[in-house]
């Protein structure tokens, strides 16, 4: 079963007549369902592959008696819902796993072992290594804190998937696409202050509290050392999905270049005490989104 981008179906009767002096004799066609703009509705036309239904090769807007739309604010105020919904079909293996990444399930049992664990090693420990084990204690309530907020908005995403269904509804409204797009920025920017987090925890706690868990002269303080060894297991995965993420934002930021202006963020990662800072305070899911844009304006609108 040909399975169609999310909110699209085929096009026909004025629609498929609108978009057809640009579609290819072997390329299908769909639309979307009418997107209310500025008090009017339009649809999103698309010429698509026979076999991949996801990705464009032209897009266009029409308005309701199907005639073909050249003002680019139209346009780009209906392309932006588009691309805000390609998470959907491009994040869909991110969205479902979010939904299991259950940090109080993960880290509730840790936190009061751990807490145990603070107070007995108190007499062995220097000023530097306790603030280290209480920046951890704040990291476990953190990841447990980020990743619930994430579970909820992710359930709500899949619950907007539903409802914005051909079938379901007949038009997406003003409030309908604010709710989405809002809703997207926000599970985005869950997984950036998670990254904001990972690395923080990497310059101000990994290294010290790993010492300290390893450091066989203290695991006589150490009531549980099974959940040292949990942690110990957590820290380590920590670092290396850490480490992961920097070539991947550099190689990100590169694509980004080619379509914008970062303007707030640097080339690539200048420092993790910087780049903490760009992924709490940068908005990341409106620079992703306007890059997104950019180039879909520039390589798959009809009147670019």
């Amino acid at each position: 079963m040909v399975r169609h981008y999310i909110t699209f179906k085929p096009a026909t009767g004025k629609f498929e007549k609108a978009i057809l002096p640009y579609k290819k004799w072997y390329q299908v066609t769909d639309m979307s369902l009418p997107i209310e703009v500025d008090g009017n509705y339009y649809r999103i036309l698309r010429t698509t592959g026979p076999i991949d239904r996801l990705g464009p090769k032209k897009l266009v807007v029409c308005n309701e008696d199907g005639e073909l739309i050249k003002d680019k604010e139209i346009s780009r105020k209906c392309f932006r819902f588009y691309v805000y919904i390609g998470n959907y079909e491009f994040d869909k293996r991110k969205l479902k796993a979010d939904l299991k990444q259950d940090g109080a399930k993960r880290y509730n049992p840790i936190i009061p072992e751990y807490q145990k664990m603070m107070k007995d090693l108190t007499p062995v420990l220097n000023e530097h290594e306790m603030e280290a084990l209480e920046y951890h204690l704040f990291y476990f309530r953190e990841m447990v804190r980020i990743t619930t907020l994430r579970i909820e908005l992710a359930e709500k995403l899949m619950l907007y998937k539903e409802q914005i269904q051909p079938g379901n509804i007949d038009e997406i409204t003003n409030s309908t696409v604010t709710k989405v797009i809002d809703t997207f920025s926000k599970w985005i920017k869950c997984s950036y202050e998670l990254e904001a987090l990972l690395h923080e925890d990497g310059l101000l706690a990994r290294d010290t509290v790993r010492g300290i868990l390893k450091n066989t002269e203290k695991h006589k303080y150490i009531g549980n050392m099974a959940i040292a060894r949990e942690i110990i297991s957590d820290l380590d995965s920590g670092e290396a999905t850490a480490r992961r993420f920097i070539p991947l934002e550099n190689e990100q930021r590169k694509e980004l270049r080619k379509w914008i202006d970062l303007e707030e963020m640097g080339k690539e990662v200048s420092s993790i005490e910087i780049y903490i800072k760009e992924l709490r305070y940068t908005k990341t899911a409106e620079i992703l989104a306007n890059a997104a844009l950019e180039e879909l304006m520039s390589t798959l609108w009809v009147f670019s």
